[in-house]
């Protein structure tokens, strides 16, 4: 098992222990509740909302509902297939535990904004670069662990996405090899964060699975070269055409013929697809800005032209021009990741189907 696996394991089962104590003590705390209960109500009626009641503030669905929507944020992570999907399905799994979150890749000396949830779309400014300020620096450098609400590090976060400071907030960095790669800013809103806990566990779980992405494409960029050699496909030699004798009449030719489309080897297609999306994988992480604006105007090549132009060339120089140019493995994924399947989005491009 790997260094990331077991990593990963050891969180699961860290997860599982602190789930199984707070099913205890929240158990406890219903139980003597009703012990102090000063009436039952009367026979027949329905005892809900006594018990409530009684409760006070306390969440009506502990323990139970906790494990589930952190089991399902548990499968999100480990169904991502790129760096960028992890960092997606990070926020999708917060959800249920705070009220607004937000994600800011980290690059060079700044951080731009890559998603968010909660906050008025009318406000976010997707794509905006932030250049690090001091306390976002320390951050990044990983002094100090987290930062809260009125911190210099949340507040220079807040101005890309636009809103109100809230009462409670957490900014945290997601480090990859011992490097801060992404920031995640959480916050209750107008009300308080209730479960730290689980965002610190859903974030590490994160760290983990991003570092399993990183490794699965190191593997993918040593072993391109060696797969690549067995992509090409021969070209059926030609027998040397035979005259017919005289007394044979030949049917003529149809005008058009078409050839079908050479088949691929499915693992190494499976691989070509992998390697197509971690490429247009990276596209959307870092230039989240570009993307945004070439979808608006429908002319995300024309945008992206510098960057798809680059990541298409690192995908032929491994399987081969003629693979991209039979089966546009490449191009599809651009169309498919960055587009949601509309071509018409990405505009005019050199390499793209012929119609």
């Amino acid at each position: 098992i790997s260094m990331e696996n077991a990593r990963f394991d050891a969180l699961q089962r860290m997860l599982h222990g602190w789930l199984q104590d707070q099913m205890k003590a929240q158990r406890a705390r219903w139980l003597k509740t009703l012990e102090e209960a000063p009436m039952l109500p009367p026979a027949g009626e329905d005892p809900t909302e006594r018990i409530l009641q009684l409760v006070g503030s306390q969440d009506p669905h502990p323990t139970p509902r906790l494990e589930e929507d952190l089991g399902a944020a548990l499968d999100l992570l480990e169904s991502a297939t790129s760096q960028g999907g992890v960092l997606k399905r990070l926020l999708e799994g917060l959800q249920p535990f705070v009220e607004r979150s937000a994600l800011f890749v980290v690059k060079d000396a700044s951080a731009s904004l890559y998603v968010h949830r909660g906050f008025p779309s009318d406000q976010v400014r997707p794509g905006l670069s932030i250049a690090l300020s001091s306390g976002l620096e320390a951050l990044v450098r990983g002094e100090g662990g987290v930062r809260s609400a009125g911190s210099e590090a949340y507040r220079e976060l807040l101005k890309a996405l636009g809103g109100v400071e809230a009462v409670e907030a957490r900014v945290m960095p997601l480090r990859l090899h011992q490097r801060t790669v992404a920031l995640l800013l959480v916050d209750g809103g107008a009300g308080a964060l209730e479960h730290l806990v689980s965002v610190r566990l859903l974030a590490r779980a994160a760290e983990a699975v991003l570092a399993m992405q990183g490794t699965k494409k190191e593997k993918e960029s040593s072993g391109a070269a060696s797969a690549s050699t067995g992509i090409a496909e021969p070209t059926p030699r030609r027998e040397a055409a035979v005259a017919p004798s005289p007394a044979t009449r030949v049917p003529a030719a149809p005008d058009v013929m078409v050839s079908p489309t050479p088949s691929m080897d499915p693992k190494i297609r499976a691989n070509a697809e992998r390697s197509a999306r971690v490429l247009v994988g990276d596209i959307e992480l870092y230039f989240p800005g570009k993307v945004a604006e070439g979808l608006a105007e429908k002319k995300l090549y024309g945008r992206l032209k510098e960057e798809l132009d680059r990541s298409k060339q690192s995908f032929v120089e491994r399987y081969g021009e003629e693979t991209e140019q039979i089966h546009h493995i490449f191009y599809d994924t651009v169309v498919q990741q960055l587009c949601g399947g509309d071509a018409s989005l990405l505009g005019s491009v050199p390499w793209g189907r012929k119609v």
